[in-house]
């Protein structure tokens, strides 16, 4: 069994994308359904659901009620990357 020290340095090796992920499971449990829906709806027709472009680059909102998940696609691939998941109210916010 791994210790707590050794689980927070395997955290802080994560990916920015994996770090996201992690956020997936601080949303309520109904929003969590719905995301994973959406996404997955979008998995299954990927070449026609409809994209919305975010302005000044190649990433992509979903909107799920009061929540957004960014993300880009390759298409050729058949792949999503979720890139983050968040309430509208801060989703868009610049964390730097």
């Amino acid at each position: 069994m791994a210790t707590l020290q050794e689980i927070e340095n395997e955290v802080k090796q994560l990916t920015r994308a994996e770090q996201e992920a992690l956020h997936f499971y601080d949303l309520p449990r109904h929003v969590q359904v719905l995301v994973q829906r959406k996404i997955d709806a979008m998995g299954s027709q990927l070449a026609l659901f409809p994209h919305y472009r975010m302005s000044g680059g190649d990433k992509y909102r979903l909107r799920i009620g009061d929540y957004r998940v960014i993300y880009r696609f390759d298409l050729a691939k058949g792949e999503i990357y979720l890139l983050a998941i968040g309430h509208r109210r801060e989703i868009y916010r610049d964390k730097t």
